[in-house]
Order: structure tokens, then C-alpha cells, then sequence
């Protein structure tokens, strides 16, 4: 009887096991939204520097045929290409940083909204990318060159509301909802969560057309993931120090 009841060697190296693994639950989600976000950063901010070679809304019609006249050129159409990579990226990067955030109650509302903007910034870029480069997108493919500058105007027009108007501040309210989520568990520091508070608010109020705004998107992508990821190692490995210290 006193034989039985003592733990079998198979037994206690499946227990270490699954006591590692469970350790590992909030370490691995996280790692993989590092490695996520840091790729979104990339193709997005790469996509946008492609895609500023088109003319903006303030220039003149001159300016617009002769980026025409001249050619779009395939970088345009390689920025083309990279926006639905970026968006695919996001994605993912949205989803393993849920899963690396964990599930409370408390959060029922705040995470519905952080999946809900997430969703509708991916939509709305995915479309004013789309209007901004058609023109462009169209010479580079067929060779046909657009005639009606005011038109290409118009579909640039377009992109710019759809991005900067409208996308940018469903950046700015996912960006709301993710550092609420965060601080609330403890996952960052709280300048990350102070500075994460202020880019969003930027992004909510910014009327500027300039792309360097929504680079502070990409840029709070990666400081979040990377800061989630190091929390997620350090919660990790405290419980085992301590169990170690105490031994």
C-alpha cells in the first residue's frame, strides 16, 4: 500500500512536463506576436514608402502627368503587392496578441472593440491603397496610359479619405483598446502604456496626410509585442526562481 501511493517516475516526468508547458502558455503566444508584429512593421512601413512616390493630393495636375508620362514604374506596383502581405501580417498579429493578452471577464467590451477596429483598419487600408494605386497599378500592368488627371486625382482623393480619415483612427481606437487590455493585466511597463495612450490620441486627432503619421502604428506595434513578449518570460520564470530560492 505505502509503494503504491508514492509517485512512478513516468508519472512525475509527465507531471514536470505538463507543469513546463503550462509555464509555457503565455511565453510562446507572445514570442509568436513579436514575431508577427515586427513583421507587419516591415511590409507596412515598406508599402507606404512605395506607394508616397505617387503624387499627393497637393500637387499640381503637371506634376501628376508627368509621373505618368514618365512611367509608374514597378515600385509602385511592388507597394501594391506588399499592402495585402502587411494586411495578412496584421492578422496574425492581431490574434496571437489576444491570445498572448489572455481572457478576463473585465474585458468582455474593450476586447470586442479591439477586434472590431483591428478588423475595420485592415478593411479600410486594404481600400484606399487599393483607390490610390489603381491608376498606377493599371499602367504598370497593361501599359495603357490614363488620360483624365483629375479622375486619377479623384481615385487619390479617395485613398487618402479612406486611409488617413477614416483608417487611421480605427488605428487609433485599437491602439486604445490593446493598451487598456494590457495595462489592466500588469503586461507593460507604464510609459509604454502612457506613450501608447498619447500616440492614439495623436492618431485620433490628426489631420495630416503625411504617412509618417500612420508610421506611429507600425512603431507601437512592435514596442507592444516586444514589450508582452518580455513580460510574458519574465511572469514565467518567477514562479520557478522563487520555487528554486526556497529549496
Amino acid at each position: 500500500m505505502t509503494t503504491s501511493t508514492l509517485p512512478r517516475p513516468a508519472a512525475l516526468r509527465r507531471f514536470t512536463a505538463a507543469a513546463t508547458a503550462a509555464g509555457d502558455d503565455g511565453v510562446r503566444p507572445a514570442r509568436r506576436c513579436a514575431i508577427a508584429g515586427a513583421t507587419f512593421a516591415a511590409l507596412l512601413c515598406a508599402a507606404l514608402l512605395l506607394l508616397d512616390r505617387i503624387p499627393s493630393l497637393g500637387a499640381s495636375t503637371l506634376d501628376y502627368l508627368r509621373f505618368y508620362v514618365d512611367g509608374a514604374g514597378p515600385l509602385v506596383t511592388i507597394g501594391v503587392y506588399l499592402v495585402p502581405l502587411a494586411g495578412v501580417a496584421f492578422l496574425w498579429f492581431m490574434f496571437t496578441l489576444r491570445q498572448a493578452l489572455g481572457r478576463s471577464d473585465d474585458d468582455t467590451i474593450v476586447g470586442g472593440l479591439q477586434l472590431a477596429t483591428g478588423i475595420a483598419f485592415l478593411c479600410l487600408l486594404f481600400a484606399g491603397a487599393a483607390a490610390l494605386a489603381s491608376a498606377a497599378f493599371l499602367q504598370h500592368r497593361t501599359g495603357v496610359f490614363p488620360l483624365h488627371m483629375e479622375a486619377i486625382r479623384a481615385h487619390t482623393s479617395l485613398g487618402y479619405t479612406l486611409v488617413f480619415l477614416y483608417g487611421v483612427r480605427m488605428a487609433g481606437a485599437f491602439m486604445i483598446a490593446t493598451t487598456t487590455m494590457a495595462t489592466r493585466r500588469g503586461l507593460i511597463p507604464m510609459w509604454l502604456s502612457v506613450a501608447g495612450y498619447v500616440a492614439a490620441v495623436v492618431l485620433l486627432i490628426a489631420a495630416s496626410t503625411n504617412p509618417a503619421v500612420l508610421i506611429l502604428m507600425p512603431a507601437w506595434t512592435v514596442a507592444i509585442s516586444l514589450a508582452l513578449w518580455a513580460g510574458r518570460r519574465t511572469a514565467a520564470l518567477t514562479p520557478s526562481t522563487t520555487t528554486d530560492e526556497t529549496n
